[in-house]
């Protein structure tokens, strides 16, 4: 994968022709006959695989039209208003094979490759794939990716063309370093930066002063905004902006504390709803409910759970190395959730510890630690059928929450991965795997679960929610999440007249 400004070296035009030729066999030879739309049994698309010569023009536009609505406003951005006439030429290069996508005869999406060398590999070269509006998400661009990623392997076991050209080395694509959506489906389908990809731009900004330490951290997408955080010797503070995407006007602030612990605990309560069901007459989920630490995130992650399980839960469990500072937190449950028996525990007691966990279904950990909180010697002891851990406290590579043991003989070694929400942010930030040497294999984004339920690693993982024991979510927060639910949170107050109105 590159960036979009990474343009492959072709090969020499006398072999160009002859591998054309192969490609478009072996592509026709290897792709489903028809794909079905998820959902949509009655929705059958048909590929019809063509090389470049045999494509009218009149299909060409077609193909361009769709791409136009799907990311025309990014070309013309960054190439001007004449995009679609360098765009017209590049898709009518010689070597390329084109798979139209059909419903009845409706021309509803398509793919563009091309046999290249790229960065001294022979590799099928993706140019395009790109699915009208109205048939997106419905999991026909993750059959199309698993089909383009075996051709390889099926070209490989022709020995016509390894005879004369020699073996190809795999897949090859470029991708928009400002389409986030279409980088993390990438990523779901196995492909990583190569090596001669730019780099983005760190957009998190940190600057430390004597007196304290200042985060600043812009998301920029569908909405634009920033969150900055302050920590200083008395805490955190900070604030979530956000702006107009056009003009760049203040649209409204939020407060960032309370913001942050509740767009995070939703995250978690998505990992959690995945694991048990809600209104599963079958599911496991009760007894008890243990939570490390007493903040606005831990309240918030307790707070969620009970309004979606209500009384499943037997009692509350918190944890702290100071007991008393639990009073607050105690007091919010006991008035909100009357029927919930809530219990305190400190951090050094063990022997207490490890009997709220052999009935425990649910751990969250809140707290920004140096040493483990959830240790593997205390799922040992849990005799539930299931038990989800979501840890969002820790945030720096010398931070860890989650026993590395743990982590990896109970569910990585079950066939299962960590869900989190950003795997290249938390293998840069969170010690549970900096420490642990647990890699992006043994990782999987929570996006692809609903996103692209259907790709190969997210059935994987679906599968292990069902049958597996033990379930990790760690969370290091992104900024786009702050931003994202925090312009929500601003439509719903203007429509509830709630808040305060400032001229600017």
């Amino acid at each position: 994968m590159q960036s979009e400004n990474a343009r492959s070296v072709y090969m020499e035009r006398g072999s160009e022709i002859a591998q054309a030729k192969i490609l478009e066999d072996e592509i026709k030879a290897h792709f489903p006959l028809s794909i079905t739309c998820k959902n949509e049994s009655r929705c059958i698309i048909t590929p019809y695989v063509l090389g470049v010569e045999s494509v009218s023009q009149h299909q060409l536009l077609q193909c361009l039209e769709i791409l136009t609505s799907n990311l025309g406003e990014t070309y013309k951005k960054l190439h001007g208003r004449l995009w679609k006439v360098d765009k017209i030429r590049e898709m009518n290069e010689s070597g390329l094979v084109y798979a139209l996508l059909k419903k009845d005869s409706t021309l509803i999406g398509f793919m563009s490759m091309k046999l290249v060398v790229d960065d001294n590999l022979s590799v099928i070269y993706l140019y395009e794939i790109q699915i009208a509006n109205y048939y997106r998400g419905m999991g026909l661009g993750s059959q199309l990716m698993e089909a383009f990623s075996s051709l390889p392997d099926s070209i490989n076991a022709n020995t016509e063309y390894l005879d004369k050209f020699g073996p190809i080395d795999g897949t090859s694509l470029t991708v928009f370093s400002t389409n986030e959506r279409a980088i993390q489906f990438y990523r779901r389908h196995g492909y990583r930066n190569s090596r001669h990809s730019p780099t983005d731009k760190i957009t998190t900004n940190v600057i430390t002063t004597q007196y304290a330490t200042h985060i600043f951290m812009p998301s920029i997408g569908t909405t634009v905004g920033m969150k900055t955080v302050t920590g200083s010797s008395k805490g955190f503070n900070g604030l979530t902006t956000i702006l107009d995407k056009e003009d760049g006007h203040p649209i409204g602030i939020l407060n960032a504390a309370t913001l942050t612990a509740f767009r995070t605990a939703l995250c978690t309560s998505l990992v959690l709803t995945e694991t048990f069901p809600l209104n599963d007459p079958e599911s496991s989920i009760g007894g008890n409910l243990i939570c490390y630490g007493v903040g606005a995130q831990a309240e918030w992650h307790i707070r969620l759970a009970l309004l979606l399980y209500g009384d499943r839960f037997k009692q509350v469990v918190i944890v702290n190395r100071t007991v008393s500072k639990a009073h607050k937190l105690t007091g919010m449950i006991h008035k909100e959730f009357p029927q919930i028996i809530v219990t305190t525990c400190a951090l050094n007691d063990t022997d207490d510890l490890l009997t709220f966990y052999e009935d425990a279904s649910v751990i969250f950990s809140c707290v920004p630690t140096t040493s483990p909180t959830v240790l593997n010697c205390e799922i040992d002891a849990n005799n539930r059928d299931k038990i989800f851990i979501g840890a969002i406290g820790s945030f720096k590579p010398q931070m860890i929450e989650i026993e590395g043991e743990l982590i990896k003989q109970k569910c990585l070694a079950k066939g299962g991965k960590v869900i989190v929400d950003s795997v290249s942010d938390c293998l840069a930030e969170a010690g549970e795997f900096i420490q642990n040497d647990i890699g992006e294999e043994s990782l999987i984004e929570l996006a692809s679960l609903f996103v692209e339920p259907s790709s190969k690693n997210a059935k994987k993982q679906i599968e292990y929610l069902k049958k597996g024991k033990v379930v990790i979510s760690k969370l290091v927060g992104l900024a786009i999440m702050d931003v994202s639910i925090g312009n929500a949170i601003l439509s719903l107050a203007k429509e509830r007249n709630i808040g305060t109105a400032v001229e600017f």
